[in-house]
């Protein structure tokens, strides 16, 4: 099923879509994105970032739902206030809150492990699990905590995030019922 990813930054919004896939000059395989600009129309102004991404489902996914097409929203990267600007995806009390504004599988999350794994009070495989029917994208990244709001990325497997329970997590949402 395609899917559409999403970031929603708190000054301007934007989504990529990809549409296929393509030969890179190197010979790689890799995914083309089309940037999608997403205009928002309601009867009464959103007055913050929150306000404005339950408007933005309300009005998108069921066009989404009619195309055949999944949301994901890609986590707040890095997910704690930066320049004073407000985060709305970041922690599992978030992602509730977003999926709670269309209660719909074409509303889902791009599961970021880099992004989340910077606020050391995520527990990602917990996420993982209770997340799992509405991941529609999954990016495997690791960070290394050097304090409060202090990170850099690391190797998938040297890491403060226990990948393979992520990826365990992961995996089981996706067995079969029978396994």
């Amino acid at each position: 099923m395609p899917r559409s990813g999403r970031n929603w930054p708190t000054i301007s919004s934007w989504s990529r879509r990809v549409s296929s896939t393509v030969r890179s000059a190197t010979a790689r395989i890799t995914s083309r994105y089309s940037c999608v600009i997403w205009r928002v129309t309601t009867a009464s102004a959103p007055t913050g970032p929150a306000e404005h991404l339950a408007a933005f489902l309300k009005e998108v996914c069921p066009t989404a739902r009619e195309a055949g097409v999944n949301l994901c929203i890609h986590p707040d990267d890095p997910p704690f206030p930066l320049l004073g600007l407000p985060r709305i995806a970041s922690t599992i009390e978030d992602f509730r809150w977003i999926l709670r504004q269309y209660d719909d599988p074409v509303n889902g999350v791009t599961f970021c492990t880099g992004s989340l794994s910077a606020r050391p009070d995520n527990d990602l495989p917990a996420m993982a699990r209770e997340l799992g029917p509405r991941i529609h994208f999954v990016h495997l990244r690791n960070t290394q905590q050097l304090g409060p709001k202090s990170f850099f990325e690391s190797g998938h497997l040297t890491g403060s995030v226990d990948m393979c329970a992520v990826l365990k997590a992961l995996l089981e949402e996706q067995a079969p019922p029978h396994c």
